[in-house]
């Protein structure tokens, strides 16, 4: 017998606890995935109203030139008329700069050509510099 008290003499009787085994859920069928097929491939736009704007700006200012010149040679009348294609010239280089600008259609291109077209101008350049003498 032991002594009343006595924690170290008590017998332990250890039970088994026995589990259920989890059971795995039967796999279920695959479900089908159907994705739709694109329809329209995204396509790089065409920088092409960008790269004739340029273009235009490109020729304005080659025709700004070329009048001065005809001008200073003593041919008012031909460069007056050259002025004026160039002013043309320039003034759709600038609007077709512009709108590949804001609708992305050769962007860099259009923004290039704004800033030349601007540039070769031949009345806005009369002006700024009729201003900036006075």
């Amino acid at each position: 017998m032991t002594i009343p008290g006595e924690l170290d003499k008590v017998p332990i009787k250890v039970v088994p606890i026995y589990l259920k085994p989890v059971e795995e859920p039967e796999p279920l069928e695959p479900e089908i995935v159907v994705e739709p097929e694109p329809t329209d491939a995204p396509r790089r736009s065409i920088p092409l109203v960008g790269a004739l704007s340029l273009l235009a700006a490109v020729a304005a200012a080659v025709l700004t030139g070329v009048g001065v010149a005809v001008a200073s040679a003593g041919a008012y009348d031909a460069g007056t008329v050259i002025a004026w294609i160039s002013i043309v010239l320039s003034s759709l280089a600038v609007l077709g700069g512009l709108v590949a600008a804001v609708a992305g259609w050769g962007r860099p291109w259009g923004v290039v050509a704004v800033i030349v077209g601007l540039g070769s101008n031949p009345w806005l350049l009369a002006t700024v510099l009729g201003a900036l003498a006075a």
